[in-house]
């Protein structure tokens, strides 16, 4: 019997949002929109449509990169677009066609490195190997050079010998709080001072099909070697398991992005809920979580949930599966409400995606 709380498809969605400073953590919509991906990913090669379904996105000098978890094609699953960073988002997006990024699969995340000079992706490691041989390439961390795509590498460890490597570590360490798990989804991934990389699980269990909802927190970091090549060079750490807990959730919300704001030193975490309710949409937390030692373990941890005037928490209509920060504390947010064409800010195409801005405020 299936254990999944749902699958269903969602369409995707921006939105940005600037915060202050403010000891409460409110934020209000400003502005809405609507961009296309790229036309040419509308069909695959058999003339079937496709969705973009951007699941991650990194902001880094006036270029705005998007990532795509679809998987069904080997087009480039990787677009970018010029962007100030404030102005509505009009321009169509450029695909970026490298033979690593188009070759791996559900990408899931990007963060940029503290100093800007790198731009890290990650995949979902669903699979293993043994079981399905195909998603070998499920399993890898990406990594290239803000100035440079064709640079593309994969993140390993100096012993790393094939496609399952990482994906056993990562899992020895889930099974320090779930021994039984052999199945997981990464969908998060943040760059951390020190060159920490923090990654986020969605979902653990025993199968794809059966699973529950589950935010761990693991570390790693990574240094440049004598070939100026990067390396892991740190084992992954269990941090701590993350509870979206508030009485204003109705079912299951779980993480779905991370990003690191190095000027205030906190953590903004995207946690959405899969089912549909009442209305027909569907539904994203935003939450800033803060950090006394770096993220080096569960002590210091602190954890609060946006909200609006007069304090009602903040529900976004969409699944929202990407963060990262622009510039003066403005964020913009990516969601992927996949292949269904939802209506909650009117309608669009499956290449197309709506974006939000938003703005905090001291209410009173």
């Amino acid at each position: 019997m299936k254990k999944i709380h749902a699958l269903p498809a969602f369409f995707s969605l921006f939105f940005c949002f600037s915060l202050f400073g403010a000891d409460n953590f409110n934020v209000k919509v400003l502005q809405k929109g609507k961009v296309s991906c790229h036309r040419k990913l509308a069909y695959d090669s058999h003339k079937k449509k496709i969705s973009c379904e951007p699941s991650g996105v990194a902001y880094n000098k006036g270029n705005l990169y998007v990532v795509s978890d679809w998987w069904k094609h080997d087009k480039p699953r990787l677009f970018s677009y010029r962007w100030n960073g404030v102005t509505q988002l009009t321009e169509k997006g450029t695909q970026i066609s490298n033979p690593l990024i188009n070759s791996t699969k559900k990408l899931e995340d990007l963060s940029v490195s503290q100093d800007g000079k790198y731009i890290f992706a990650t995949s979902s490691f669903v699979f293993s190997v043994s079981s399905y041989r195909k998603w070998k390439a499920g399993n890898r961390i990406l990594y290239w050079p803000s100035h440079s795509t064709n640079q593309t590498q994969q993140l390993r460890f100096k012993e790393d010998t094939d496609e399952s490597f990482l994906r056993k570590k990562l899992l020895n360490v889930i099974n320090s709080k779930n021994p039984k798990a052999k199945f997981f989804k990464i969908e998060s991934l943040a760059t951390l001072p020190e060159n920490k990389l923090l990654v986020g699980t969605r979902e653990i269990g025993l199968t794809y099909e059966d699973f529950d909802y589950q935010s761990l927190l693991m570390t790693t970091s990574y240094k440049s070697g004598k070939d100026n090549n990067l390396y892991l060079d740190a084992p992954f750490k269990l941090i701590t398991e993350l509870k979206f807990a508030d009485s204003s959730l109705q079912g299951d919300y779980a993480l779905s992005s991370l990003e690191y704001d190095f000027d205030d030193h906190v953590l903004y975490a995207l946690a959405t809920r899969e089912t549909k309710d009442a209305s027909g949409s569907f539904s994203t937390s935003l939450w800033q979580i803060a950090s006394s030692d770096n993220f080096s373990s569960a002590e210091g941890l602190s954890i609060k949930m946006a909200t609006t005037d007069p304090g009602v928490p903040l529900l976004l209509p969409h699944k929202f599966e990407g963060i990262s920060k622009t510039r003066d504390n403005h964020f913009i947010v990516i969601a992927d409400d996949d292949r269904v064409l939802t209506t909650a800010d009117g309608t669009r195409k499956p290449y197309e995606t709506f974006y939000y801005i938003l703005t905090s405020f001291t209410s009173g």
